[in-house]
């Protein structure tokens, strides 16, 4: 079966396995957080969290409840900032919130992914004129905020309403999906 998505997949890993994998922040791209603000994470900004290997929860819906796997379980979840953006990969071995995670995926209830974390370094500035980023309009006198680093990372997520809107999932029909290949598809290993 053949499913595809924006951000998440459901794919073989190198044990033969199943992993979950999804972005839980993407770099370079402008997500309007409020009306006339808007972030965008730096290339760097989580390499110091991620050279700490401080555990860091995976989730559904920011509910500790419902915890998928965290990168200090015997079978971790992983996180990586590769060149799109922070990339989260929980190993499935069959607990029931996994595959609560893979049908909310599948039924199209998630949204995308998000994060909780504490920001250490974020520089401030006034779009001066309007902006065109990513086929977005931004008014003069729009706040952008650059996450430069991040301090502390507590937990990433599957989400239902996204606060990062560039981490959506969106079926491959979109515009936005094509220009993404591969890394947009759930595959489910025979």
């Amino acid at each position: 079966m053949l499913d595809r998505l924006i951000g998440a997949e459901i794919r073989s890993d190198a044990r033969g396995g199943r992993c979950l994998v999804w972005y839980a922040a993407v770099f370079d791209r402008w997500s309007e957080l409020t009306r006339g603000h808007y972030e965008i994470f730096d290339r760097r900004a989580f390499d110091k969290v991620l050279a700490s290997q401080t555990p860091v929860r995976a989730l559904i819906n920011h509910n500790s409840d419902l915890q998928l796997r965290s990168t200090a379980d015997d079978y971790p979840a992983r996180l990586v900032a590769d060149s799109y953006g922070l990339r989260v990969e929980v190993p499935l071995i069959g607990s029931p919130h996994e595959a609560r995670a893979c049908q909310m995926i599948r039924d199209h209830e998630v949204r995308g992914g998000s994060l909780a974390m504490r920001v250490g370094r974020d520089r401030w500035q006034v779009v001066p004129t309007r902006t065109l980023d990513h086929d977005r309009l931004c008014k003069p006198g729009a706040l952008l905020r650059t996450i430069v680093e991040v301090e502390h990372l507590a937990e990433v997520t599957l989400a239902t309403r996204p606060v990062y809107r560039t981490t959506a999932l969106t079926p491959v029909s979109d515009p936005i999906t094509r220009e993404m290949g591969e890394r947009l598809r759930i595959v489910e290993a025979a």
